[in-house]
């Protein structure tokens, strides 16, 4: 966001990140970590992304399917 010049406040963007990570957790949109490693980071927060599955990707995943298939 620095580099973009993006003007934001830390709490700001604490509460934004806070409500995509509640919202992907309700939806089980999220990895499990396990204990060992968020355990060894002193703040274990990790914000997710949303990355948007691009045009075609059904088709790709379809024919991926029957390529494997022909296997």
């Amino acid at each position: 966001m620095r580099e973009a010049d993006i003007d934001y406040t830390p709490e700001k963007l604490f509460t934004v990140a806070s409500a995509y990570l509640e919202e992907f957790q309700a939806q089980d949109l999220t990895i499990a970590i396990p204990g060992p490693i968020a355990r060894s980071y002193e703040d274990p927060f990790f914000f997710p992304i949303h990355v948007r599955y691009p045009d075609g990707w059904e088709d790709g995943k379809w024919h991926t399917y029957q390529r494997f298939e022909e296997l």
